[in-house]
Formats: C-alpha cells, sequence, structure tokens
C-alpha cells in the first residue's frame, strides 16, 4: 500500500473544471485527475491488458443524505464509500467520462436510500483483472469546526 498527500491551487482545480462537461465539485475534478493517471501508470506498466476494471473509492457523508435528517448534534463519523468503475472494454481512457462517473456515483447514493456493501465482501470478490483505488478527502467534513477548547485544529489527516 502506498500512500501519498496531494495539494492543489486554485487555478490548477479551474483548469480541471475547464476541462469537465458538467459542472463539477473541486473533489470530484481532483479525483478524476488522480484516478486517469494512476490508470494510465497501470496500465503503461501492465502493458495495457492485463487488469479489466478499475474502482476508485470515495468516502461520502451521509450526514446531510439521510432521511429524514440527522439532528446537528449527533454524533460520529457518518459515512459511506461509493464506488466508480471504469472499464477497458469502454473505450479510451477519457477525463470526463471518468468525471461523469464520480458524480453518478454520488449521485446514486443521494437519490436512493443507499446500499452498504459489506467491506470483507467486497474485497473478497476483487479478482485478479480489477484494481481498486481508495481516496479520501476532508472538503465539507466537519472536522475543523470541532473546538476542544485548546483551539480548532489546523490539519486533520487521514492515516492510510
Amino acid at each position: 500500500m502506498a500512500a501519498r498527500r496531494f495539494v492543489f491551487n486554485e487555478s490548477n482545480i479551474l483548469a480541471l473544471n475547464m476541462n469537465a462537461e458538467h459542472s463539477t465539485s473541486r473533489v470530484e475534478a481532483v479525483l478524476a485527475f488522480v484516478w486517469e493517471a494512476v490508470i494510465a501508470a497501470m496500465q503503461k506498466r501492465n502493458n495495457n491488458n492485463s487488469i479489466k476494471n478499475y474502482v476508485i473509492r470515495i468516502p461520502i457523508d451521509l450526514r446531510r443524505r439521510t432521511q429524514p435528517p440527522l439532528p446537528q448534534q449527533t454524533m460520529g463519523i457518518i459515512i459511506h464509500m461509493v464506488e466508480a468503475n471504469w472499464e477497458v472494454s469502454e473505450g479510451p481512457l477519457d477525463y470526463k467520462l471518468l468525471v461523469k462517473k464520480i458524480q453518478d456515483s454520488i449521485k446514486n447514493v443521494t437519490k436512493h436510500s443507499y446500499d452498504v456493501k459489506n467491506m470483507d465482501d467486497r474485497v473478497r470478490t476483487m479478482n485478479k483483472e480489477e484494481r481498486i483505488l481508495g481516496s479520501t478527502s476532508l472538503c465539507k467534513f466537519p472536522f475543523y469546526d470541532i473546538d476542544f477548547r485548546w483551539g480548532r485544529p489546523k490539519w486533520h489527516l487521514w492515516e492510510a
């Protein structure tokens, strides 16, 4: 397992947004960019033939998506991992398509009651023709709103 921290400035994110066909969030734009780069690198390393499916897992905050809405004072982190898939058989690798796949996977959870997948079952069903990229983003998560009387955090980190 490898973990990296990437920091994108505002002008880079705006450039990514300009390349997307639809209105996109900062997180969607950056995740699609990183996912595209990882897929391209893996295809080059594996001579384009052994891996057939590429998956990105994205954490989303369910607090704003539950019905009825949770009270503001609800304790704990309530997240769900959504997956977006790109299969080699779908055609050439395309940033715009990856953005749309990410957006659709998030919208699917928002529109419907979310389907909680058992992590162990998901890992067991992964095969040699599939690669999963895990991602995190702390954008819009309320970590920086917490004050334990020694001040608000300057930087919060999830460990890989």
